[in-house]
């Protein structure tokens, strides 16, 4: 468990996929988050729950200050380089706006640099997810490359932006808050 000034930042239990369930249901929430192709069954999701969530992926769920789900978080360290990470996070759009993913984004980052000893971590966004572009600036990201058309939504090829931010960057970023 990861704990924040408002959040706190968990494992995944089997009673959170039915929110998860619902994000990954919502056309607003999908758009931003790279759009699944096809909605899981929540069944698929009970029966696998090991394996989708206790993988080499890890998700963990973000909770506020009221025991609600905000969102949820993911990272992964790369393959050919256990220093290096891919982070990834969705919120609720019922909160958008409201400093969580910003605050969860801090929490891990400083988990990964701090405990798990990362060198560097990267993220893939959406370059028309002005939000969330800010929101990882704000983090000390900066960006790295545009991978044109890489996602498609909605019928249509969208270009995704590489943010990267390395143990250095972190620790400026962290005296600047």
């Amino acid at each position: 468990m990861l704990k924040g000034d408002r959040l706190i930042l968990r494992e995944v239990e089997k009673k959170d996929l039915h929110t998860y369930l619902r994000y990954w249901s919502d056309e607003d929430i999908c758009k931003f988050d790279g759009g699944l192709k096809e909605i899981p069954k929540i069944n698929d999701l009970y029966n696998f729950f090991d394996a989708i969530f206790r993988g080499k992926k890890k998700y963990l769920s973000i909770d506020n200050e009221k025991g609600v789900i905000v969102g949820y978080v993911t990272y992964i360290s790369k393959e050919y380089n256990d220093k290096e990470y891919v982070l990834g996070i969705t919120i609720d759009k019922k909160f958008w706006g409201r400093g969580y993913g910003t605050e969860a984004m801090m929490v891990v980052m400083e988990y990964l640099f701090n405990e798990l000893d990362a060198e560097n971590i990267s993220l893939e966004v959406l370059l028309e997810n002005e939000r969330a572009g800010m929101c990882y600036r704000n983090c000390g990201f900066s960006a790295e490359k545009v991978k044109d058309e890489k996602v498609m939504i909605d019928g249509k090829y969208k270009d995704v932006l590489v943010m990267k931010i390395n143990r250095d960057e972190f620790s400026k970023t962290v005296d600047k808050i």
